[in-house]
């Protein structure tokens, strides 16, 4: 089965014929097939370095957002698929820039892709507060660090730096690329 067919799966009954659903569908799908991508390298590391609670949660978002569209299937709600991807990436940056030692990891400036993300996904309303979320979660850790509180930083060489930052103009390309082939060809 090819990722063509499978999105026609995902399209509910009764929606194959608006055109609109379907592009936004096969957005969000190849946002999901990035995001596992990408999700499935940082957990072969995260496991390559003895961190096992991070590579667990990494793939236990990967299985949520398997789970979110099984839903999205028979529900059919294009805002519950896009908030729920965005969600998952949210809590997963969170939880990532926590264990990797707060905004001064390699993870903390990929809230950024969150507000990118939700944005494009979920339109103004829900897009405004994933990005005031975003916002106030950097805003916390800031304090948080400010006020004393150390985070489990991990040590982190010029490497660790190099691979956030190729994964996230990685991300942000493939977002690009996903929504110009989507709305393109639609």
């Amino acid at each position: 089965m090819d990722s063509s067919s499978l999105v026609d799966w995902l399209v509910p009954q009764g929606q194959e014929s608006n055109k609109a659903y379907v592009a936004k569908t096969k957005f969000v799908f190849g946002v999901a097939i990035c995001m596992t991508l990408i999700a499935a390298l940082n957990a072969l590391r995260q496991f390559s370095v003895g961190h096992t609670t991070n590579g667990t949660m990494i793939l236990l978002a990967v299985f949520l957002m398997l789970v979110s569209f099984i839903v999205f299937k028979f529900w059919g709600s294009l805002a519950f698929l896009c908030n729920s991807v965005t969600a998952l990436l949210y809590f997963l940056i969170t939880f990532l820039t926590f264990s990797f030692g707060g905004l001064s990891s390699n993870v903390g400036s990929w809230f950024g892709l969150v507000v990118l993300l939700g944005i494009i996904l979920t339109g103004k309303k829900y897009g405004l507060f994933w990005g005031i979320l975003s916002v106030s979660t950097v805003v916390a850790f800031y304090v948080a660090e400010l006020n004393g509180v150390k985070f489990e930083a991990q040590p982190i060489k010029i490497t660790g730096f190099f691979i956030g930052c190729f994964i996230l103009c990685l991300a942000i390309l493939g977002l690009g690329i996903i929504y110009e082939t989507t709305t393109t060809n639609s």
